[in-house]
């Protein structure tokens, strides 16, 4: 059966169009978003933001009985994020954090 070299190049140039409408539409719609939309999207952006908030530490010391000072509060806090938390591969994961402690140490 012979291939029409005609017909090929025909439904590639459809396919071609079809890719080419799609990404017109693409970056039209970002467009509109990005120019007619705008006041929009950052009003629901606006109701989302949380201004920062004063969170006041207890402090004070714990002290014994007999007067003497057994805790105390410090004005310092630390946070700490584990960012492989999520990672699903366990060689990775261990890889990384062998990586980081050897970091660690190295400081």
């Amino acid at each position: 059966m012979a291939v029409n070299k005609k017909n090929i190049m025909t439904r590639y140039f459809f396919v071609i169009l079809i890719m080419a409408l799609i990404g017109v539409a693409i970056v039209v719609k970002a467009g509109v978003t990005m120019f007619a939309e705008r006041q929009y999207w950052q009003d629901v952006a606006d109701r989302f933001v949380k201004e920062n908030v004063t969170v006041k530490p207890n402090r004070g010391n714990i002290i014994s009985s007999d007067g003497k000072l057994m805790a105390s509060s410090l004005p310092e806090y630390r946070i700490y994020m584990d960012f492989m938390s999520g990672e699903k591969d366990e060689k990775r994961r261990k890889k990384r954090r062998r990586r980081k402690n050897r970091y660690e140490y190295l400081e």
